[in-house]
C-alpha cells in the first residue's frame, strides 16, 4: 500500500514490550505503523450541497449510554443534520435501549432533525453458522434495500452489521448510487490479540469474519488510527487498494456541556498542573488497564509516595481473568482496603458529567489501557485541557503532540506507570498538546461531506459514486454465456431439474454420472431437458472419482462462466443466472452464491468464505454449489481427485479463499436446497467431509498446528463430549464457582413458531442449574434419568388437564451428587399407561465438577423462550393465564411490614451498576385490591448475584421496602431475572393515601410502570397503574415493541418486503 502523509501523520509508537503487568501481558507489535492520507485528500467544500445520509450502527448515544462508537456517530449525526443534510440512523440492536424508552429517543433525535429507526429482525428461522448475527445482518441489508436510495451510508466494521449489503454492492447488484464509508473501530480479533485471550464463542468467530469483510468490501475505509489499519494489514486483512484513510473521530465538544470549576485562570495546553488526586478514567475492566493502575498505586505506597486520593471514574466491566475471576467491584474493594488514601468509585456519570467531575478541581486523569484504537478518553482530556497520563498503545500516540509523548505516555506496565505517577505527584503533570486541532478536524469532516454533495449535484449519483470508488472494483469482460455443470448422484430428482430449467435455463447444461443407474435416469428425461435448454451435454464419467468427474465436466463446458454442483440437491431458481452473470462481470475473481430456500420454510444464509466458521460449523459456505468464471476456475486449479460423496466442492472453496478468490453472497434466495437440515446433519457425521473442508489448511500448517486442527475436526464425525469439536462455551464466566455449560453450536436458532409445534421439550436454566420440562396436551408426564423414573416439581400450568390446551412446566434440579466424567441420558414425555405418546431425549454429560455438556437431536430451549411460550402461546388465546409456583415468597403481610421497618432503619447499599426493574400486570382485572400482592422484578444485570430492594414511595418518603429475592420463573423471559422477583402486600395503609411510586431502593430509580394511584370510585379502593402520560417512564426494561405506525418504523413499513418471511 502506498504510504502518503495524512491527517494526522502516523506517530512513532511508544515501545510496548511484553512485560508482566499485574498478571496481564501486553502483545509486542511486529509491524511498522504505516501512513495513510486523510479524507481531505478526496476534496473539501464549503458549499451548501446536501446529502441523504444513513448511519447504520450497533451503538449510538441515547439508546446506548456511552462508548467510542456511540459517541462518534452521535456527533456525526448531529453535526451533519445541523449542516442541513437529511440524516437517518438505523440502530441495529432494535428497540432495546439502556435508558428511557425507545419512543423517547426517537422523539429526542427528531428534535435534532434526525430520524431514528430501530431495526426489525424477522423471527423466521434461518440456516446459518451464527443464526442471530446473520439474521440481523440480512435484515439490515433488507432495510437499506427497501429505502429510497441514500447518497452516503456510514457504518462501523464492529460486529459486521452491513456485511451482506457490502457484498451486494461489490457484486454490482445493489446500491450503485450509494457510497459506503466504513469506520474501523474494534474488531474482535484485535481485541483478543492484544488481551491475549481466546475466542470463547463460535458466534464471534463468524462476527470476526463479517468485521473483516466490512473493511475489505468497503467503498471507503476511514480509520481512527493508522495503528489499527496497520494491524489489520499485518494479520491478513486485504485492505482495499485505494480509498483507505486515517481521520480522527468526529467529536463536537460544543454539544458537550462541561462545567470547569477549577480555580484561577483557564488551563492551557503546556501548563504543568500540581495535583495529588488521581482519577482512573475509563471502563473498569482489564482492557482499560485497571490492574496496571492498581499495581502502580501499590508501588507508590511501597515507595511512600501516597496520593491524596484515588477515584475510579467509569462503568464496571467484566470479571478479571488474571485475578481469579474477581469482579472489578470486588477487586477494587480489596485494593482500597490496603491503601492509605481515600478511594472513591463513581459509576453513574455520563460524558458531560464525567468531564465536569475531572474539571471540578485539578485532578490527574490516568488511562493505562492495554490497547486502544482512537480512544475517546484522550480526545476528551486533550480538548478540555485536563492533565493525563496514558499508555502509549495502539493509536493513542497519534492523538498527542509528539513533543509531549515522554511526559504523558508510558509503556503498559505497572513499573513504568508508577514512575511517571511519582514524577507527576512530585513535580506536577503537563497538560498535553493535541496532535491536531479538533475545530479543524470538524471542518474536514463537514467539508468532505459538502464535497460529496457537490460531486453528486454536478454529475449525478451514479457517475459521482463510480468516480469515487474507481479502483475499488475491477470489472472484467462481460459474462455472455453461462453453463450449469452437475455431477448427478443416485437418488437425485431429475424432474426438479427439468422444472428449474423451464423457470430459467442456462446457456448450456452439462450432466455427468459415475453410476450406470443414473445414466438410465438421465436418458428418461433427456427429451424434456433438450426442450428446456439451448444445449445439453451428458458425459459418461464411470470409473472416475467424483473430483476427477467434476474436472472432466468443467473442462468440457463451453461458456464464459459455470455453476458447479455436486448433485442436484440444490437447484437455481428464476433469476439466479441473470444475477450471476452480472456479479461475475463486476467481480471477476470471486466465486458467487446466494441465500437459499429450504424445505421447512427457513432461509439459508451462507456467509461466504468464512473458512474458520465453516470448519467449526459446516454452515458458512452453504450448499456444495457455486458459480465462477471459467478463467477463474482455471486460475484456481482442478478439484481434488478424490472419491467423496461430500466435501469436494467445499474443499475447493476453502482453497480458493486462500488464494484470494472469495465466495461472495447475494443476500436474496435464488437457490433452493430443500433438504438443507437433513444434509447438514449427514455432514456432521462424515469424517472425510470434515477433513476435506479443511484440507487446504491442513496441507500448509506446521506439525503442531496440524494436530490441533485435526483434533478440532473430530466433532464433524459426531464424536462424544471430551473431544475438541463443534461445542462452544456459552457462558463468559471465568469464576470457578460458576457452572459452565457446553452447548452444540449447531443447535439452530430459537423461534416461537418452531417451539409452538412441540408437544414436549427440554429447557435449560443456566442461572440455577435446572432442566425445565415442558409438555402440552393430555397424558401423564414422566421423567427418566438413566432409565429410572424420577419425580419432578411442577411449577407452571395453563389450561384444563386432559385437554389439548393443557400446558405444564416442571423442573429438575441437577443433583450435586452426580459424578464427573459421567453421562446422564434424560427422557421426558407424555404417556398413556405403558404407551409413549410423545417423548424427547437429552444427554447431559458432567464433564467436570461444575462443567456440563448437552447433546441431543432436538435442541433444548432457553428458559426465556419457554417462559414466553407459557405466557403467550399463539394457540392458547382465550385460555386463562398460566399459574406459576414461586419460591421464597412471603405469605404474611404482617411479617413483610415488620421486616420493612428493619430495612427502613438502615441505609441502602451503593447504587447498582445496571439496574433493571418492572411491575407485572395484576393477576386479575386491571388493579390490585386489599390482600393482593404487587409483583415484579428488580435486579442488577451486571452483578446478578446481588439482591436489590424495592421501595413503595409516597410523597417522596418510602413507606414499605421489600427485598427482590423471590424465585419466580415466570420472569425468565429475560434469562436470570427469575431469581430477583419481589412481592409487595397491598395493605390498608397503601390504599389510604395518594399516589404511590415503586423505586429501586438503592438508587431511587423508578420501577418500570411502577406508578400507581388509588381508585375510590368502586365499592372498595383499588390500586391502578398511572396512565403512561402521567408517569415518566424509565428505561425500557425488556425489548419493547413499537406500534406499527410509530415514526421510527414508518419509512420501512412503507416499502417493506420481507422475502424470508413470505417464502
Amino acid at each position: 500500500m502506498e504510504e502518503a502523509p495524512g491527517l494526522p501523520d502516523a506517530a512513532p509508537i511508544v515501545s510496548c514490550r511484553s512485560e508482566s503487568a499485574a498478571g496481564r501481558q501486553m502483545q509486542r507489535d511486529d509491524f511498522e505503523v504505516k501512513r495513510f492520507p486523510g479524507i481531505e485528500s478526496v476534496g473539501l467544500s464549503d458549499s451548501p450541497s446536501r446529502l441523504r445520509v444513513a448511519i447504520v450502527t450497533e451503538e449510538i448515544i441515547g439508546p446506548v449510554r456511552n462508548g467510542g462508537i456511540a459517541s462518534t456517530y452521535y456527533h456525526l449525526a448531529k453535526g451533519l443534520a445541523a449542516k442541513g443534510h437529511e440524516v437517518h440512523v438505523l440502530f441495529l440492536k432494535g428497540a432495546v435501549v439502556q435508558d428511557e424508552t425507545p419512543e423517547f429517543w426517537v422523539e429526542r433525535y427528531a428534535e435534532f432533525g434526525i430520524t431514528l429507526h430501530y431495526l426489525e429482525v424477522p423471527e423466521s428461522p434461518v440456516w446459518a453458522a451464527s443464526p442471530n448475527w446473520q439474521r440481523r445482518w440480512a435484515a439490515a441489508y433488507e432495510w437499506l434495500r427497501d429505502q429510497d436510495p441514500f447518497d452516503v451510508v456510514h457504518t462501523s466494521e464492529w460486529r459486521g452489521g452491513l456485511v451482506y449489503a457490502l457484498m451486494a454492492k461489490r457484486l454490482g447488484l445493489a446500491f450503485r448510487d450509494t457510497l459506503f464509508l466504513v469506520k474501523t473501530s474494534s474488531p474482535h480479533i484485535w481485541n483478543r490479540h492484544y488481551q491475549m485471550l481466546p475466542i470463547t464463542d463460535t458466534n464471534l468467530v463468524t462476527a470476526a469474519y463479517a468485521e473483516q469483510q466490512c473493511v475489505e468490501l468497503a467503498d471507503v475505509v476511514i480509520g481512527g488510527s493508522a495503528h489499527l489499519l496497520s494491524f489489520m494489514d499485518r494479520i491478513g486483512y486485504r485492505l482495499p487498494e485505494t480509498n483507505v484513510f486515517v481521520q480522527p473521530n468526529i467529536v463536537d465538544f460544543s454539544n458537550v456541556p462541561v462545567t470547569d470549576s477549577r480555580p484561577g485562570p483557564p488551563r492551557q495546553h503546556g501548563d504543568v498542573v500540581r495535583s495529588r488526586d488521581l482519577v482512573f478514567f475509563g471502563r473498569l475492566e482489564a482492557r482499560k488497564g485497571i490492574e496496571i493502575f492498581c499495581s502502580a498505586v501499590d508501588l507508590l505506597h511501597e515507595r511512600g509516595e501516597i496520593p491524596d486520593s484515588v477515584t475510579f471514574l467509569g462503568k464496571y466491566g467484566g470479571k478479571l481473568a488474571a485475578q481469579g475471576g474477581l469482579s472489578p467491584e470486588q477487586y477494587l474493594q480489596e485494593k482500597a482496603e490496603s491503601w492509605d488514601c481515600p478511594v472513591v468509585t463513581v459509576t453513574d456519570k455520563n460524558q458531560p458529567e464525567a468531564l465536569s467531575f475531572l474539571a471540578e478541581r485539578d485532578r490527574i486523569a490516568v488511562m493505562p489501557s492495554l490497547i486502544e484504537n482512537s480512544t475517546m478518553a484522550v480526545y476528551e482530556t486533550l480538548e478540555k485541557r485536563i492533565p493525563f497520563i496514558a499508555t502509549g498503545v495502539g493509536g493513542t500516540p497519534e492523538l498527542v503532540a509528539e513533543a509531549d509523548h515522554a511526559a504523558c505516555l508510558v509503556e503498559p506496565t505497572a513499573q513504568a506507570l508508577a514512575d511517571r505517577l511519582s514524577a507527576a505527584l512530585r513535580d506536577g503533570q503537563l497538560i498535553a498538546h493535541p496532535r491536531f486541532s479538533n475545530d479543524a478536524n470538524l471542518d474536514v469532516w463537514y467539508g468532505f461531506h459538502a464535497h460529496l454533495g457537490d460531486l453528486i449535484e454536478q454529475h449525478g449519483a451514479t457517475a459521482a459514486v463510480a468516480s469515487l470508488v474507481d479502483g475499488v472494483d475491477r470489472p472484467g469482460p462481460p459474462v455472455g454465456s453461462m453453463s450449469h455443470v452437475v455431477l448427478v448422484r443416485r437418488g437425485d430428482s431429475l424432474e426438479d431439474l427439468v422444472k428449474a430449467c423451464h423457470d430459467e435455463a442456462p446457456d448450456e447444461l452439462v450432466l455427468g454420472y459415475t453410476d450406470r443407474n443414473v445414466r438410465t435416469a438421465i436418458q428418461g428425461v433427456r427429451g424434456l431437458l433438450d426442450e428446456a435448454c439451448p444445449r445439453v451435454q451428458v458425459v459418461n464419467c464411470i470409473g472416475q472419482t467424483s473430483g476427477t468427474a467434476l474436472n472432466t465436466l468443467v473442462a468440457g463446458q463451453t461458456c464464459d462462466a459455470v455453476l458447479v454442483a455436486d448433485g442436484l440437491g440444490t437447484l437455481p431458481e428464476s433469476g439466479f443466472f441473470a444475477a450471476a452473470r452480472q456479479a461475475l462481470t463486476h467481480r471477476p475473481r470471486s466465486l458467487f452464491t446466494t441465500f437459499f430456500s429450504t424445505g421447512d420454510g427457513a432461509v439459508g444464509v451462507p456467509l461466504g468464505s468464512d473458512v474458520a466458521s465453516h470448519v467449526l460449523t459446516s454452515r458458512a459456505y452453504g450448499p456444495e454449489v457455486f458459480a465462477a468464471r471459467a478463467d477463474t476456475l482455471a486460475a484456481i486449479g482442478d478439484f481434488e481427485p478424490y472419491d467423496a460423496r461430500h466435501g469436494t466442492v467445499h474443499e475447493y472453496v476453502t482453497r480458493a479463499a486462500g488464494n484470494g478468490h472469495d465466495l461472495l453472497v447475494l443476500p436474496e434466495p435464488l437457490l433452493s436446497w430443500p433438504a438443507a437440515d437433513e444434509d447438514a446433519d449427514e455432514l456432521r457425521g462424515d469424517q472425510l467431509y470434515a477433513y476435506l473442508k479443511a484440507k487446504p489448511l491442513i496441507d500448509t500448517t506446521p506439525l503442531a498446528q496440524r494436530k490441533i486442527l485435526l483434533a478440532a475436526l473430530s466433532g464433524a464425525a459426531g464424536r462424544p463430549v471430551g473431544t475438541v469439536d463443534e461445542w462452544l462455551l456459552r457462558t463468559d464466566s471465568v469464576d470457578p464457582d460458576d457452572t459452565q455449560w457446553l452447548i452444540p453450536s449447531t443447535w439452530g436458532p430459537e423461534s416461537m413458531r418452531a417451539a409452538r409445534e412441540r408437544k414436549v421439550a427440554f429447557g435449560l436454566n443456566t442461572a440455577q442449574s435446572e432442566i425445565w420440562l415442558y409438555a402440552r396436551g393430555p397424558g401423564e408426564r414422566r421423567f427418566h434419568v438413566r432409565g429410572e423414573e424420577v419425580p419432578v416439581e411442577l411449577f407452571a400450568t395453563r389450561g384444563t388437564e386432559g385437554t389439548e390446551d393443557y400446558l405444564t412446566v416442571s423442573v429438575f434440579r441437577l443433583p450435586p451428587t452426580w459424578t464427573p466424567a459421567t453421562s446422564y441420558p434424560l427422557m421426558w414425555g407424555l404417556y398413556d399407561g405403558a404407551e409413549k405418546l410423545r417423548t424427547v431425549f437429552l444427554r447431559v454429560n458432567k464433564v467436570g465438577a461444575r462443567t456440563f455438556a448437552l447433546s441431543g437431536r432436538v435442541p433444548a430451549l432457553s428458559t426465556k423462550l419457554l417462559a414466553e411460550l407459557v405466557e403467550k402461546h399463539p394457540d392458547l388465546k382465550g385460555v386463562p393465564a398460566a399459574e406459576w409456583v414461586v419460591e421464597n415468597a412471603p405469605t404474611d403481610p404482617a411479617e413483610v411490614v415488620e421486616r420493612s421497618r428493619e430495612l427502613l432503619d438502615s441505609e441502602p447499599d451503593g447504587a447498582p451498576v445496571s439496574p433493571r426493574s418492572g411491575l407485572k400486570a395484576p393477576a386479575r382485572g386491571d388493579g390490585w385490591s386489599l390482600g393482593d400482592w404487587l409483583t415484579g422484578w428488580a435486579w442488577d444485570r451486571d452483578v446478578e448475584d446481588r439482591v436489590l430492594h424495592v421501595a413503595v414511595v409516597r410523597d417522596g418518603e418510602p413507606v414499605l421496602v421489600v427485598p427482590a429475592d423471590v424465585v419466580d420463573r415466570s420472569l425468565e423471559a429475560v434469562a436470570g431475572r427469575g431469581l430477583h422477583g419481589y412481592r409487595v402486600p397491598v395493605t390498608a395503609e397503601l390504599l389510604a393515601g395518594g399516589e404511590l411510586h415503586l423505586q429501586v431502593w438503592e438508587d431511587a430509580s423508578p420501577v418500570y410502570r411502577g406508578g400507581l394511584y388509588v381508585d375510590r370510585d368502586g365499592p372498595e379502593p383499588v390500586l391502578r397503574r398511572l396512565p403512561d402520560e402521567d408517569e415518566k417512564q424509565p428505561a425500557a426494561q425488556d425489548a419493547p415493541t413499537l406500534e406499527a405506525g410509530h415514526p421510527s418504523v414508518g419509512a420501512a413499513a412503507r416499502k417493506k418486503r420481507t422475502w424470508w418471511g413470505t417464502r
